[in-house]
């Protein structure tokens, strides 16, 4: 059947709910694009079945007015009009009130969906806003508070490039591939104090008067972060005592062990000591560390003073292992000697870094037997003492395939025997070493008083360090 101009203007003569068009007036705003969502889906069925509403009246209509005049007889053009007239009428009565309702289903069904979306979104988007605010603002807190530790590089005002070592083999090398053996003192006291105990004047005389080629310093991990009692600005005073050592050693173009002594197992300051492994507080310490001494190539990181009563596979890769207190022994997460020298490297420093065996750093077994750490200029530790059996054979075996250094080995007065035996092996095996110490307090002690006397054991390490003098 023919369209007729009449039959057109009374199709549009029915017109959809105010809410429909409504609808019809935001899909034209936003470019014709439909709009997403529940509501408007639902909105859109009702208008699709308003449209079938149309033609099921239109088609019957049609069949009722067939019967009236006759099968197979065209209807009159007034009739036509008044069939259609019928339909739009129903569609106008019938259609928007069911298209009306499914609407209001679509809108209560999308008021529902959003407040449960809001109900479980909502919270969740708080909790980021406010964890992200929290995060804010103690980085803020951070950057404002004075003396708070930042990872900063301390310039080197000196020109020691030349000062720059690597490893080869079981070899300490220089940048013309030159071996390299250097012999000095411990220096302790800033593990235990927040300022030391004359660490300047005593760092002046071990370089000058006792030639020393070589310092190691001893720290801790919660002075260094400004932790201890008595401290404040973050430990600002405390790092820039140990800038000092390390820039005066680096004039007279001498080589600093910077040594983490002491930690508290990620506990309390109460708890600070001399303990099995590190912790995470260790990781923070070296990566605020190694970069702060990069430029300084004189200057060798060592990871952890003497790990004990440990597997080589915690050693190596860190786990749970226990920790004596003052009172009672606790259970604490290690982290591993792999895990520190990653975080050294990751922090830009090509420094050469020492690593302790089990033991009490006595034990290198495991470094040849399948727990070497992996990675480059590495430098393993040994300390030797008089009541440590067999240390000639341990240690001979471990010099043949990694390089070695004695960061730790003394004795008392009628242990005078023992000592040379250390330093003629060192020699023979091309090894430095560090003498255990530079104060007049921990045993056993080189010097007697704040004058630097030697103590008889100090007698023989002085005059050690003075036959080796520029060699």
């Amino acid at each position: 059947m023919t369209a007729d101009p009449h039959v057109k203007r009374a199709i549009r003569a029915t017109e959809f709910p105010a809410r429909l068009r409504r609808n019809q007036n935001v899909t034209r705003r936003s470019g014709g694009r439909r709009a997403n969502g529940i509501g408007p889906r639902i909105t859109r069925m009702a208008r699709i079945f308003e449209g079938v509403c149309r033609k099921t009246l239109h088609k019957k209509s049609l069949r009722a007015a067939k019967k009236s005049t006759g099968c197979g007889t065209e209807m009159p053009r007034d009739d036509v009009f008044a069939s259609h007239k019928l339909c739009g009428s129903l569609c106008t009565s019938v259609a928007p009130t069911v298209v009306t309702r499914i609407a209001d289903i679509g809108t209560r069904v999308e008021q529902r969906y959003i407040r449960m979306t809001m109900r479980i979104a909502l919270p969740l988007t708080l909790a980021l806003i406010a964890a992200i605010g929290l995060t804010f603002a103690q980085v803020s807190s951070a950057a404002a508070a004075p003396g708070l530790p930042r990872i900063v590089t301390l310039p080197c005002p000196y020109s020691i490039s030349n000062m720059a070592l690597h490893t080869q083999g079981n070899k300490l090398l220089n940048a013309q591939n030159k071996l390299v053996v250097v012999h000095g003192v411990d220096l302790p006291s800033l593990e235990w104090t927040n300022r030391g105990d004359h660490v300047r004047r005593s760092m002046r005389a071990a370089v000058m008067q006792w030639h020393c080629q070589i310092i190691r310093i001893p720290t801790s991990v919660n002075r260094w972060f400004g932790q201890a009692p008595g401290q404040s600005h973050g430990g600002r005073v405390y790092r820039h005592i140990v800038d000092q050592l390390i820039q005066y050693a680096a004039r007279h173009h001498v080589y600093v062990v910077l040594d983490l002594h002491w930690n508290d197992m990620d506990r309390t300051f109460a708890d600070l000591g001399q303990h099995r492994m590190p912790d995470h507080s260790c990781v923070r310490y070296w990566r605020l560390a190694a970069r702060r001494y990069m430029d300084y190539p004189n200057v060798f990181y060592d990871l952890y003073n003497e790990p004990h009563g440990i597997s080589w596979i915690t050693w190596r890769d860190g786990g749970i292992c226990t920790g004596e207190t003052k009172t009672t022994v606790v259970t604490y997460r290690a982290v591993g000697m792999q895990r520190l020298y990653d975080v050294v490297r990751h922090a830009g420093a090509t420094n050469i870094v020492i690593i302790g065996g089990t033991s009490w750093a006595y034990d290198d077994f495991g470094v040849t037997h399948g727990y070497a750490i992996a990675g480059k200029n590495i430098v393993y530790d040994c300390h030797v003492y008089p009541w440590k059996p067999h240390w000639k054979h341990s240690f001979e075996l471990a010099a043949k395939s990694v390089p070695l250094i004695f960061d730790e080995f003394g004795g008392t007065g009628k242990q005078l025997a023992f000592g040379r035996k250390v330093i003629a092996f060192a020699a023979a095996h091309h090894i430095s070493w560090c003498s255990w110490s530079f104060h007049t307090r921990a045993w056993p002690a080189l010097i007697k008083n704040w004058n630097y006397k030697p103590s008889t054991f100090g007698a023989l390490i002085k005059k050690a360090l003075t036959l080796t003098k520029g060699h």
